[in-house]
């Protein structure tokens, strides 16, 4: 892409194309790639009204209103690379980074920075609630170490806290050092984020004081060598975290016994762990399935092998259902425009509305799909599924909790109590001191 096209981006443009009704997002100054920008959709909003991204992978940043078609952007002064809008609340209010965090209006198009606490070397903004009311990111420290934290008000930080000895189980020996906190539910009542480097993931729960209390699930699913009925053997926070809009189903990578990747969803209110380890037809030699979205009802879409690196495709894993259907099996009626995309790697689904409705990602784009040498580019595309009815609402029902394991004062697991002061964990996480005279 030309430097002169910075110029052009200071003009407003509103377009949006459909190719067999599927929506192609475009800033209306020509072909992608050649006469425009690519734009690349990172988050979609709960109502499934707005969509967010990047530009050329770092370019500049857009915002769309997926209603009317209607394309917004910014390229900021420098020649960042970092340069990224993460997620957008039901209003249009957008979060992300440019070398600090910023807000960005859709309505007014106006980027507003982060204010930056004392003692912080900067804010990565990364999700917000539905209304915009709560914001999560991560603080980082002079350091570069990065810690989970929200706000209520975009001035003062409260940093999540990170989970007990006793609540990491055999993942750890040690309380590793940082978080970060990527994922906020509508209601702000669920984060999602990570351990340290982006090693585990794990989530923040609202009680009823108000207080995000650490759940660290994969305490009580990870094999530590000393209970056999663990049952994930690795996993990654790097690829594979999404958290659907109503906060009740959270996806990650796991790792089998026989070393085999599957995605795995957490349900955050029964506090019971699916794994989806069924071997999947949709491809013979790269059936690892990585999820990149699920909304309300568990229904959850990603990409068939590593985004990025080895991706031979695009699946939807519909709610209930085990067994995958791949893009092309799903939504046959947009054949033409994913079978090269899927086929190269080139179709990266990156967001779900709450109902599901909506499915947004970014992918191949060319003038003659059948010929090869054709010029590839990026677009932001948005399906519409159409009416979604039935999907489940979050659930008030409360499964009783059951003890899990029990600990002295320093941390030795036991089989019962002992005298003194004894740490009993529960089987949804929580963990209780008892003293046993």
């Amino acid at each position: 892409m030309k430097k002169t096209i910075a110029v052009a981006l200071s003009l407003a443009a509103c377009t949006c194309v459909y190719a067999e009704d599927l929506k192609v997002l475009s800033m209306g100054l020509g072909v992608p790639g050649i006469d425009e920008p690519q734009l690349m959709g990172m988050g979609i909003s709960p109502n499934g009204k707005y969509v967010c991204g990047t530009i050329e992978m770092g370019f500049g940043i857009f915002a769309a209103n997926t209603e009317t078609g209607e394309v917004k952007w910014h390229v900021p002064e420098g020649d960042g690379d970092s340069h990224q809008l993460r997620n957008v609340d039901d209003n249009g209010l957008c979060i992300g980074i440019t070398e600090e965090g910023i807000y960005y209006s859709f309505e007014t198009g106006e980027v507003t920075p982060i204010t930056v606490p004392n003692g912080w070397k900067r804010v990565i903004g990364e999700d917000l609630t539905e209304n915009g009311g709560i914001v999560v990111g991560s603080l980082s420290s002079q350091s570069y170490t990065t810690y989970g934290a929200y706000t209520t008000d975009g001035k003062i930080w409260n940093v999540l806290p990170l989970p007990t000895k006793e609540e990491l189980g055999g993942a750890y020996r040690r309380i590793p050092e940082g978080s970060a906190a990527k994922l906020i539910s509508e209601d702000g009542n669920v984060i999602y984020g990570c351990l340290g480097s982006y090693t585990l993931p794990m989530l923040w729960v609202k009680n009823d004081k108000g207080e995000y209390e650490t759940d660290f699930f994969l305490g009580r699913y990870l094999a530590d060598g000393i209970d056999e009925n663990k049952v994930v053997y690795g996993c990654s926070a790097i690829y594979g975290l999404s958290l659907s809009p109503n906060g009740k189903y959270a996806t990650f990578l796991g790792q089998l016994e026989d070393e085999r990747t599957v995605p795995m969803v957490y349900d955050t209110q029964k506090k019971e762990l699916k794994i989806y380890s069924e071997v999947q037809p949709i491809d013979e030699t790269h059936a690892e399935l990585y999820p990149c979205a699920i909304c309300d009802d568990g229904t959850f879409i990603g990409t068939i092998g590593l985004p990025y690196f080895n991706q031979y495709g695009t699946f939807i894993m519909k709610a209930g259902e085990t067994v995958a259907e791949s893009y092309l099996e799903a939504f046959p009626e947009y054949k033409e425009r994913f079978e090269v995309g899927d086929y190269y790697g080139f179709n990266m689904p990156t967001g779900m509305s709450a109902s599901g409705r909506y499915i947004m990602g970014y992918t191949f784009y060319a003038d003659d799909y059948m010929d090869q040498n054709s010029d590839a580019y990026y677009v932001t595309y948005i399906i519409d599924r159409g009416d979604i009815s039935d999907v489940n609402e979050i659930s008030t029902e409360m499964v009783a909790p059951v003890q899990e394991a029990i600990y002295t004062i320093d941390g030795q697991r036991v089989n019962t109590l002992t005298k003194g002061i004894n740490i009993i964990r529960m089987s949804d996480g929580t963990t209780r001191k008892v003293l046993n005279k």
